[in-house]
């Protein structure tokens, strides 16, 4: 089974309340993979790496950031093909 982090920074981290779900297959019930559940502080903790980050990305040239991005969503449908990305429950409002 896979676990999965926040992502960010450029790192993988644990959630800051520890807490986790699970992802099931709807099939047949097995468990895909174990997710950290993001809380408020958590969301802070990224939006201020974005925003200390923000100067660098601004300073490429959009070529280069176009590039990036879609090096990323090619990543994305490479890993994620055939899942359900994200899951449901990333969507959802937070509490």
């Amino acid at each position: 089974m896979k676990n999965y982090g926040l992502f960010m920074n450029g790192e993988w981290v644990q959630s800051s309340s520890g807490k986790t779900f699970t992802t099931k297959n709807p099939a047949d019930g097995q468990t895909l993979a174990t997710f950290q559940e993001g809380a408020e502080k958590d969301v802070m903790k990224a939006v201020e790496a974005a925003e200390r980050t923000f100067p660098q990305w601004r300073n490429f040239p959009p070529p280069k950031r176009g590039e990036i991005l879609l090096k990323a969503a090619s990543l994305r449908l490479k890993y994620t093909r055939g899942s359900r990305w994200p899951p449901v429950r990333l969507l959802s409002p937070l509490r």
